[in-house]
Formats: structure tokens, C-alpha cells, sequence
């Protein structure tokens, strides 16, 4: 009987590549799942108001909707100066880590998320309620904007937000 003999050399060297591979996929998924915790909120410089009431949720992310109304331009001096910018095209409507900028794409999104969640209670008008954050130096105009395209949409329950005190 005649024992074979086997290499150390060949027998314990691992391949890493697949390991790498994996290292490299776990990475890419925790950076993703991080980013998407804060997109439902852009940054905005809320007004001030006095009279302001701290809000206690009552509805279930899927009833709540949230617009943000901000200054998306980059190296804009006037904004970044005195907070005062009066380009419109400088300004977006965000919902959900989404820009927005013409309003039938805004009004065809919101249209959609009323007519699943009517769909989904049974009614003929949504139960969706919106919270519309607008910068403090935003234009009225795209506030406007924002609240005609829930009222195309048929949605009534808007609000508005604000800060309590400066941010």
C-alpha cells in the first residue's frame, strides 16, 4: 500500500476573493440602508411662530405624507448670503428624497398615492394627511403650488409646519 502524499502548500491556501466580495456588498448595504432613515426631511429653515403647537402624530406613516418646499440650488449667493432668493427655479418641492419640479409630476404622484389609498379603505376620498414644510425665505408661490396639487389630487388634510423657536 503506497500513501499519497499531499502538498501543505496546495491544501491550505484560501481563496479571499469571494470573502472580499461579500465585505464589499455588506458595506455598499449598510451605507444604503443609513442614507434612507433621513429622507423623508429635507433641510429646511422652518418660519417662527408663536402661537406653534408641538405635533403628536396620530397617523401611521402610510396616511402621512411630507412636502418640504426648499431652496435646492447650489452656490446660489444671494440665499447663502441673506437667506433671501427669489429665483423659482432655484426652489424645489421634495417628498420622499424626491425633487419635483414641474407640478403635473408632483400632481400625477399625488394623484396616485390618493387613488391606492382609496383603494385600500374603500372610500371615495383619501385619508392621506400632508404636512407642507416650507423654508422661511421660500416663495408663497410654491407653497401654492404644493397645496393645489393635494387639492388636485383631493386630499383636504394639509398642514403647514413651523419652529417654535429659532433653529
Amino acid at each position: 500500500m503506497a500513501v499519497k502524499q499531499v502538498l501543505a502548500e496546495s491544501a491550505v491556501a484560501p481563496n479571499l476573493v469571494p470573502m472580499v466580495d461579500i465585505m464589499f456588498l455588506l458595506l455598499l448595504f449598510l451605507m444604503v440602508g443609513a442614507d434612507m432613515g433621513n429622507r423623508e426631511l429635507e433641510d429646511v429653515h422652518l418660519p417662527v411662530a408663536k402661537t406653534a403647537v408641538e405635533e403628536k402624530p396620530q397617523t401611521t406613516p402610510e396616511e402621512r405624507l411630507t412636502l418640504n418646499v426648499y431652496h435646492a440650488h447650489q452656490g446660489c449667493t444671494a440665499y447663502d448670503v441673506a437667506q433671501l432668493c427669489a429665483d423659482e427655479s432655484h426652489w424645489a418641492i421634495g417628498v420622499r428624497g424626491q425633487d419635483y419640479a414641474d407640478e403635473g409630476t408632483l400632481r400625477a404622484f399625488l394623484a396616485g398615492l390618493a387613488h391606492d389609498d382609496c383603494e385600500r379603505h374603500g372610500t371615495d376620498l383619501p385619508g392621506l394627511h400632508v404636512l407642507i414644510r416650507a423654508d422661511k425665505a421660500a416663495l408663497f408661490s410654491q407653497v401654492q403650488r404644493a397645496m393645489a396639487c393635494c387639492a388636485n389630487a383631493r386630499i383636504y388634510k394639509v398642514e403647514l409646519g413651523a419652529a417654535t423657536e429659532v433653529q
